[in-house]
């Protein structure tokens, strides 16, 4: 998992060619220690300041193409010492369960156009029946993802509803994120892209385990790890006591069941505890 422990911001200064001061400032991770990343995000940003100087723009990095700057919260290892999951704080607030080998599916519904409602309003009344468009999606999903699940002997999916979709994890085996099979079983899914190449980039798969803080009356996170001084400290403690109070009546996803396999891989036990846990999606409380 490409997940770093350290992070800081580094400045490049130089003057351009009309005699005009420049800097660019921009921020780089290490697995070794701060000094390491400081250095790297002072490198970074010299190349920065040549190519500006040369009349070209900087890259904007595709998403998840560099590592996420997330504050690390805490580890689960397995009975052998080994790390099998990393819990961060996302720029938002929320905090995310990265797995090394616990197979995540993010799968989205798409909102319903005004068109759409239209339809299923006037629909509805001449037929109780009627499925909602987002119950016709999810319809469609869960019938995908049987037809997997059945041409595939072994496999066993828990099946969760988000608020924007649908999650799944495969318990029945270990999975390699970046592999190109596993990759080609994620699209195959209908697993939305952006996450996908996410899991391949950083070498992990992402779950969500807490609400997201607009869904709960609350708003998001606006101070980013790593704080630069004591009164970022105290703001992001100040916002995070009112998340956490505003966000504990809600669930992150609600368990729909498991299709196929229902044997837990033994690596796996500790994941889907803590995952169901976390998410509290065996609760009967509105999702967000």
């Amino acid at each position: 998992m490409k997940i770093p422990q350290f992070w800081a911001r580094g400045t490049a200064e130089d003057i351009d060619r009309s005699g005009k001061k420049i800097s660019f400032s921009c921020w780089r991770s290490s697995h070794e220690s701060e000094q390491d990343a400081r250095q790297r995000a002072v490198d970074a940003a010299r190349r920065v300041l040549v190519r500006l100087q040369d009349g070209e723009k900087p890259d904007r990095y595709l998403y998840g193409q560099q590592p996420l700057r997330e504050e690390k919260l805490r580890e689960l290892r397995n009975t052998n010492g080994g790390v099998t999951a990393i819990i961060t704080r996302n720029s938002y607030g929320c905090e995310v369960l990265n797995a090394a080998v616990a197979l995540f599916i993010d799968i989205d519904i798409p909102k319903s156009s005004l068109y759409q409602n239209i339809v299923y309003f006037l629909t509805k009344r001449i037929n109780q029946q009627t499925l909602s468009p987002r119950k016709r999606a999810e319809t469609t999903i869960r019938a995908r993802l049987d037809h997997f699940v059945g041409s595939h002997s072994n496999w066993g999916l828990r099946v969760y509803r988000t608020f924007g979709g649908m999650r799944c994890l495969a318990t029945h085996a270990l999975f390699e994120p970046s592999s190109s099979d596993t990759q080609h079983i994620l699209e195959i899914l209908g697993s939305d892209p952006l996450y996908n190449r996410l899991c391949r980039w950083q070498d992990s798969f992402r779950a969500r385990l807490t609400p997201k803080p607009w869904r709960c009356g609350h708003y998001a996170n606006v101070i980013h790890y790593p704080w630069e001084d004591a009164n970022q400290q105290l703001t992001f403690e100040d916002w995070h006591q009112q998340y956490i109070t505003a966000s504990q009546n809600f669930a992150t996803c609600h368990l729909l069941g498991t299709i196929g396999n229902e044997v837990i891989h033994p690596e796996l036990e500790e994941i889907v505890t803590f995952h169901d846990r976390e998410t509290k999606c065996l609760q009967s409380i509105q999702l967000a």
